[in-house]
């Protein structure tokens, strides 16, 4: 082959090659729902996880699971773990169940790893003081570490000011009463006697600990400082380090002057056990799983709480935890991963998933420089936060580092736990678009997240969040109207300036700045006479904009009936035309119109009057242009 040709296939490799990669990444962009059928080889030990639906009985799931050739290993609440002996009965059970109507998916029962590195550096400077070892809350720019590789060590000089921005926003809420928020870390569990922690954990005081009774009977016995999902029992001690340590972020109580970022606030957190303990205290021993985890939620979500803290994650995509997490109203915030690579060529789930209620978050270091192992993404990923060489809580009194987006994940979901105690009316999607169209731009990691870094002040004071409109329409049949009640909310700390309406489909502009438009009174009614679409707008204080279109339908004639449609008068004698509108009930205005006034004349309440010989005819019309006509001889 002449060195012409070897270019020429040299070339068509590489095309080969960009195209393949480009492939590669655009379904993992665009897999955001499992087609239902799973490879064999993603099913471990033979496991199968299924969801039924709500009206199928248990002895149905027991019917089709059995004729399956499946065992029942776990069953709650439409959830079932089964198990088939071999790869063919496997194979057939998924066929067989996706097509049954009871049932809404079938996946295996994938297995999670936890989403930190263990500690990587050496301190170089510094004492163990809030300033210096907790730099995510206070970068004083005096930190030094050593940061090792297999490659050489490197000294990390700390920049002053790359931190979360926290203790601004405590100033800020001082002396302010917040909001009581309940936070479940959905982890390894968590050390509940640590003195770093009292004070800040959630407790169901509705249950009465260790007694083996389900004292408020919402399905978990003696679950009073939470839940162990993977054992299903109420013990959430922390065989590793991991959940203790991301409680500790958010909520640390200030015991050896170790803060959580929630500071004295009214957050608490609730312990929920996901994973199987570790062995030798190694956190890489640990094990959850897709039913372990889903079953964590529910019982997360059951309990009332408001934030998940889930630093952890897999490569497969998980039906169950997908359509959970989706139609779910708690906020997630997840560790992006530690592959140290683009989020689109790896995925890792469920940080992937760029749902309203999920922030996905990057582990930031103290010279603000994403970490080496850092996952990262300027579409997938919404902001960097420290997690570099964190100081925090570990099981049996003591304190260390660790590092990993698990570490960072945790600095975001103390942000907004703030903002739901401190703000009115914060729900997940309002948080999320506070948090990362607030955080701080860095040069150096432009292009790795599509917010920036983590800045809880200005994510607290700067309200980028548009009022919610939220409405009700009453029609009043036989009145012939509707009315539109309105709920107008603003979910930051602007408040709401304007609210106003028009006909027809609007824009934000068709209302320049709220000068436009019908002013929606204090009531928050609207009247509305006629069918149609309305759109009504409202702008906040800080100058954010929102319209919502209304659909008003109000019944009206479908036809005109009346008694006679022939009538003989003499000259001088009347006659009352009584129409009935169909259907009956319904709103109907008339009008009447004679032919020829002279022989038959008619008022506007259908009295008609005879006036000289001859023949007329009288047209009753309604006000959606029904008509029916009556003929009218005068003698």
């Amino acid at each position: 082959m002449n060195k012409k040709s070897w270019n020429m296939l040299l070339c068509i490799l590489l095309i080969i090659s960009c195209v393949m990669g480009q492939i590669n990444v655009i379904q993992a962009k665009e897999e955001t729902k499992h087609s239902g059928q799973y490879e064999l080889s993603q099913f471990r030990n033979n496991e199968m996880l299924i969801k039924f639906t709500s009206d199928c009985k248990e002895e149905w799931k027991d019917k089709m699971t059995g004729k399956c050739h499946l065992t029942i290993l776990k069953s709650e609440k439409g959830y079932v773990l089964a198990k088939a002996d071999n790869k063919k009965e496997l194979q057939d059970a998924q066929i067989s169940l996706n097509k049954d109507t009871y049932v809404q998916w079938v996946q295996p029962n994938f297995q999670y790893e936890l989403a930190s590195i263990t500690h990587s550096g050496t301190y170089k400077n510094g004492n163990i003081t809030f300033s210096k070892n907790q730099w995510g809350l206070m970068n004083d720019g005096t930190l030094q570490f050593t940061e090792e590789s297999s490659y050489r060590e490197s000294l990390i000089q700390a920049k002053q000011g790359i931190d979360g921005n926290v203790i601004p926003l405590w100033e800020a809420v001082s002396g302010k009463e917040g909001k009581s928020v309940t936070v479940a870390v959905v982890d390894t569990g968590v050390d509940i006697k640590h003195p770093g922690l009292q004070g800040r954990l959630w407790k169901n005081k509705k249950e009465i600990p260790d007694d083996g009774i389900d004292n408020d009977k919402n399905g978990y016995k003696d679950d009073y400082d939470g839940w162990n999902a993977y054992n299903h029992d109420s013990d959430v001690t922390d065989e590793s380090d991991h959940g203790t340590h991301c409680a500790g972020i958010i909520a640390a109580n200030g015991n050896q002057d170790v803060w959580g970022v929630t500071g004295k606030s009214k957050v608490k957190i609730m312990p929920v056990k996901v994973f199987s303990d570790s062995k030798k205290g190694d956190p890489d021993t640990c094990i959850a799983t897709s039913y372990s985890i889903l079953w964590g939620l529910e019982y997360a979500q059951a309990n009332g709480a408001d934030i998940c803290n889930i630093s952890l994650g897999m490569e497969d995509l998980d039906t169950g935890l997908r359509d959970f997490m989706l139609e779910s109203k708690m906020l997630f915030v997840c560790a992006a991963g530690n592959d140290g690579e683009e989020i689109e060529y790896m995925p890792n789930y469920p940080a992937y998933y760029n749902f309203s209620n999920i922030i996905s978050v990057a582990n930031i270091r103290c010279d603000g420089r994403l970490h080496k192992s850092s996952t990262y993404s300027k579409k997938r990923v919404g902001v960097a936060a420290p997690g570099s060489e964190i100081y925090s809580t570990l099981p049996n009194k003591e304190y260390g580092y660790l590092t990993g987006t698990s570490m960072a994940a945790p600095y975001v979901t103390g942000v907004a736990a703030l903002l739901y105690s401190y703000t009115n009316r914060m729900n997940a999607a309002s948080a999320k678009k506070q948090i990362i169209q607030n955080a701080t731009k860095l040069e150096s990691i432009e292009k790795k997240v599509s917010g920036g870094l983590v800045n809880a002040y200005a994510a607290y004071v700067k309200d980028v969040s548009a009022p919610s409109i939220q409405y009700r329409t009453n029609v009043y049949k036989s009145k012939g109207y509707a009315t539109v009640d309105l709920s107008v909310r603003d979910y930051g700390n602007a408040g709401v300036k304007n609210v106003r309406w028009l006909k027809g489909e609007r824009t934000i502009r068709s209302f320049k700045k709220g000068r436009n438009g019908t002013r929606v009174s204090d009531s928050g009614k609207i009247r509305v006479n006629k069918t149609g679409v309305y759109t009504i707008y409202t702008m906040d204080k800080s100058g954010n904009e929102t319209v919502r279109k209304v659909t008003v339908k109000i019944p009206v004639p479908a036809r005109v009936d009346i008694k006679k449609t022939t009538v003989l008068l003499k000259r001088g004698t009347h006659y009352v035309l009584k129409p009935v509108a169909v259907p009956s009930g319904v709103y109907a205005k008339y009008t009447f119109m004679s032919s020829d006034k002279r022989i038959a004349a008619v008022d506007a309440k259908g009295n008609v009057t005879g006036k000289r010989a001859g023949a007329a005819t009288i047209t009753i019309k309604t006000q959606n242009g029904k008509k029916r006509t009556c003929k009218i001889k005068v003698l």
